[in-house]
């Protein structure tokens, strides 16, 4: 929730009123974005105050909590003053999503290579006849039909049916492979962050590029004790892929391909 204005020390409230936003969560870096509709601005020269709310009771479904339940141990605030200009919502470069395109590599910043060739890494298991796991990353169509809104084999189904679900009562439960526009809810990632080698090592200057990092930590993977919390809630069978790895600008594209729609198209040779 946010905050425009001066707070009622008394009620805690702001006489402008509130205004909430639903983070978009990036299973990889491990951030959560709260960002404004396209071309929707803040007022200028006005005090903001952000609130991160864990959830009331065991039985709350708002609030912050980690994938396996551990709620968020208190609220957070933070407190900001927008600038006294206005800025023109088209030339916006500090808080967008960078691009990513299906076919070709983007010139940045950041730089991201092709998403048809990151996943092309992984086609010799999922490809061919008989794909592991029957998902079949071998072409757009196959994604679309094996992948896009399918429901993940490992996880709990929410119904005999096989829906899938973006807000269950349980994370996990009923997690499709991609769900366009939410790479947090997409199974894919979370099978390739329980691989360590899908991180860069320390010293590697992809783990403190600028455009990522944004006086976060370094990028690193998670640890052994977060791995297990994965398995042990969700997260199962061997990490992926197999006996390879990806690269931290592969992870990256993926990920912010998912948040934009995991859209394809058919590449001129």
């Amino acid at each position: 929730m946010v905050t425009p204005g001066l707070i009622d020390p008394t009620t805690g409230e702001s006489a402008a009123g509130n205004y909430f936003y639903e983070p978009k969560y990036n299973p990889y870096e491990r951030t959560a974005t709260y960002q404004l509709e396209k071309g929707v601005r803040l007022n200028p020269g006005v005090l903001h105050t952000l609130v991160i709310y864990p959830p009331a009771d065991e039985k709350d479904i708002t609030g912050i909590r980690a994938f396996d339940g551990a709620p968020l141990e208190k609220k957070k605030t933070v407190s900001f003053m927008t600038s006294e200009t206005v800025t023109d919502p088209s030339h916006d470069v500090d808080d967008v999503w960078p691009v990513v395109d299906w076919c070709n590599e983007t010139v940045g910043p950041p730089k991201l290579p092709a998403v048809r060739t990151v996943i092309g890494k992984c086609v010799g298991c999922h490809g061919g006849t008989n794909p592991m796991g029957r998902m079949d990353l071998s072409s757009p169509d196959a994604i679309r039909t094996s992948s896009i809104g399918v429901l993940a084999a490992e996880v709990v189904p929410l119904d005999h049916v096989g829906n899938t679900s973006q807000t269950p009562m349980i994370f996990g439960q009923g997690m499709p492979r991609i769900d366009p526009g939410n790479p947090g809810n997409s199974y894919l990632l979370y099978k390739l962050i329980i691989n360590e080698l899908n991180y860069p090592s320390p010293g590697d200057p992809a783990a403190s590029d600028p455009f990522w990092e944004r006086g976060l930590p370094p990028l690193e993977p998670p640890s052994n004790e977060e791995i297990q919390r994965l398995r042990d809630s969700f997260v199962w069978m061997d990490p992926m892929p197999v006996g390879g790895r990806l690269l931290a600008d592969d992870m990256r594209a993926l990920v912010v391909w998912i948040a934009q729609g995991a859209h394809m198209a058919q590449c001129v040779p």
